[in-house]
């Protein structure tokens, strides 16, 4: 997934610490595999947790936005 965001629109707005190559051997990236969901949820403009909270990923995703977030905090 983190590839998929530093391909897409959005990867100036990605820090360094959330950068694909960060959590590759460790850390809450590991396993986020893609899921047609979060295709379809961003496409209709809803959070992941309203479009289908039943999808297996939504709790690596927490983990990780979670830990970018720590990190952030720490650089302010």
């Amino acid at each position: 997934m983190l590839n998929a965001l530093e391909d897409s629109q959005f990867e100036s707005y990605l820090p360094s610490f959330a950068r694909a190559a960060v959590y590759e051997s460790s850390g809450p990236g590991l396993e986020i595999r893609e899921r047609v969901a979060f295709r379809r949820s961003y496409c209709e403009g809803v959070p992941l947790a309203v479009y289908d909270s039943s999808v297996d990923m939504a709790e690596r995703l927490t983990a990780l936005a979670s830990s970018i977030e720590k990190e952030a905090q720490e650089l302010i």
